[in-house]
């Protein structure tokens, strides 16, 4: 449907396990400005050499409740401990 998405990526990873997700969009207004931060969580397998050895691509969309689109985005990574 109509509207805007957001979407984070954390490239090719070597194995399966590695994972990211979006957790909290945050609009920010500087100098005229608009500046979307999204924050992400990155985690990361505790054993890669136990993961399945296939390519992986993780990735993260939400949809933004956006008016329009933003003159700046901002990722903000976070590796939360388990």
């Amino acid at each position: 449907g109509d509207g805007i998405y957001v979407l984070a990526m954390r490239g090719e990873k070597p194995t399966s396990g590695y994972e990211i997700q979006i957790t909290e969009l945050e609009l920010v207004t500087e100098k005229q400005q608009t500046k979307l931060v999204v924050y992400a969580d990155f985690v990361d397998p505790a054993k890669p050499e136990n993961m399945a050895r296939v390519k992986s691509y993780p990735v993260s969309v939400v949809k933004a409740e956006l008016s329009g689109l933003p003159d700046e985005i901002e990722l903000k990574a976070r590796y939360p401990k388990e």
